[in-house]
């Protein structure tokens, strides 16, 4: 099953989030990521089996042991910044630091346990892909970067899901299969478990 580890959106922002990326969807060959599936991804895990599955929920759960710092999501972007784009993403601009830690926290963890991707981790909220187009795209899409308004009001994740990735002819359906909740006063922290 493949796998991938994330921070899930209060609704309100990913409605934000979605009103202001939805002009991309007038460029050919851009797709617009479905509102429901705008998350901030900490660690995409790949192919893993269910001892694996087991493994990354305790990982979840260690890493998700500290108090939550206050998110703000503002501006958007593309990677790579050279060549033709593959994704459009709006960025983290206050807490990314929390949210980068969990991602080398989990790397730590997983890296001799499950099959992680590898590569520098921005932390960011993937709202469109770019497929084979009629081409132009990244003047497009520089004018949407430079025109598009959004900056989020702050908020503070409760939790860590795992969320199980299906792919369909019609995107990806994502499905939280555990969620890890980050530590306040109804959760409070704990000695962490070992893998």
């Amino acid at each position: 099953m493949r796998i991938f580890t994330a921070i899930e959106i209060p609704p309100d922002i990913r409605d934000e989030i979605f009103r202001a990326a939805s002009p991309l969807g007038a460029a050919g060959g851009i797709s617009v990521i479905r509102r429901d599936n705008l998350h901030i991804t900490i660690k995409f895990i790949s192919e893993t089996d269910e001892d694996g599955l087991k493994r990354i929920k305790l990982a979840a759960g260690n890493v998700a042991n500290r108090r939550a710092k206050t998110l703000k999501i503002s501006g958007f972007g593309c990677f790579p910044t050279d060549g033709p784009p593959r994704i459009v993403w709006a960025g983290i601009t206050q807490g990314d630091d929390f949210i980068a830690a969990a991602a080398r926290q989990l790397d730590m963890a997983l890296s001799q346990k499950a099959h992680v991707t590898s590569g520098a981790f921005v932390p960011h909220i993937t709202v469109a892909r770019i497929r084979n187009g009629p081409g132009g795209q990244r003047e497009q899409i520089e004018r949407f970067i430079a025109e598009a308004v959004l900056s989020t009001r702050e908020f503070k994740p409760e939790a860590i899901s795992v969320i199980k990735s299906t792919l369909s002819p019609s995107g990806a359906i994502y499905e939280t299969i555990f969620t890890a909740k980050f530590a306040g006063p109804e959760n409070p922290l704990i000695p962490p478990c070992t893998l």
